[in-house]
């Protein structure tokens, strides 16, 4: 039992002083989710190619990860909010950290009472509360006597399992954010990884000149961008300039040789499987 002048403020403050901090635990590691996800939206998940690697990758990942911040965030809501729980409560319980608490309860307080049982104890006083709506006056009183002198124990056992419960609680939310807290992060940054794939450049290619050949497809898109066919018939003369990581290069088609030249302006094209496309 403790020696305090206040000992039922002294649990208070101790409970209180939990609580802070797992407020501080919990701020903490959604800041900490935020920073890892904060760069990535919605968007940009759903701009990835569904049944790609990366987007399943991102799904599962990202799910993963919340699943798990379930933990600490259940085990937190428990730290902050375990007021209302009856001695009955601590004495019925057979697991969980009800159970626990209530041990580490009674194993401090059982030699300091008369029934040498922290359990005996709450039942005594228990059986004393309905002798006190006793019709019989005599008994009635001689009960609530017996109460006023036991009530400040009891509140003091009651407040040292409260207390108890909390510092429980509090060591588990602790115990969360080790082994799962190290893969909820990894579950975010590989969310944070696939979700935001390189942006593909285009690689500059030496200037060189190739002559190809204009299919249907290519003549009519030539064509229709207003080329006559005398410019790219019956071969396009092409300065490929660059390349997309697709394989699609971008350049210019140039006139011909022949006196035909001054009829047909350089014109921007790509070239996709070895056939001239008109645009960039």
């Amino acid at each position: 039992m403790t020696t305090t002048d206040d000992p039922l403020s002294a649990f208070a403050d101790a409970r209180a002083s939990l609580r802070d901090n797992a407020k501080w635990v919990l701020s903490g590691t959604g800041a900490l989710v935020v920073i890892v996800v904060g760069g990535t939206t919605i968007s940009q998940v759903g701009a990835l190619v569904p049944g790609s690697c990366r987007f399943w990758l991102a799904v599962g990942s990202g799910l993963f990860g919340l699943l798990l911040c379930a933990v600490p965030f259940n085990l937190a809501v428990e730290v902050l909010a375990s007021e209302l729980v009856s001695m009955r409560q601590f004495v019925d319980a057979k697991w969980g950290a009800r159970k626990i608490a209530f041990e580490k309860v009674s194993t401090l307080t059982d030699p300091y009472l008369a029934e040498r049982s922290v359990r005996k104890f709450v039942d005594a006083y228990e059986a004393l509360l309905k002798q006190a709506d006793d019709p019989d006056p005599t008994k009635s009183k001689a009960a609530n006597d017996q109460i006023d002198v036991l009530k400040p124990t009891y509140d003091e056992i009651a407040q040292a399992c409260m207390t108890q419960l909390v510092s429980v609680q509090f060591k588990r939310l602790i115990n969360s954010l080790r082994m799962p807290g190290v893969l909820i992060l990894l579950s975010f940054l590989v969310f944070a990884w696939a979700a935001n794939p390189p942006k593909e450049t285009n690689t500059t290619l030496p200037a060189a000149i190739v002559t190809l050949g204009v299919d249907a497809d290519g003549a009519a898109s030539l064509k229709a961008a207003g080329l006559d066919p005398v410019c790219y018939a019956p071969a396009a003369r092409v300065l490929e300039l660059s390349q997309t990581p697709a394989g699609m290069i971008s350049g210019v088609l140039l006139p011909p040789r022949d006196g035909m030249a001054a009829k047909c302006l350089p014109t921007r094209v790509t070239v996709i499987g070895g056939q001239v496309r008109a645009g960039s």
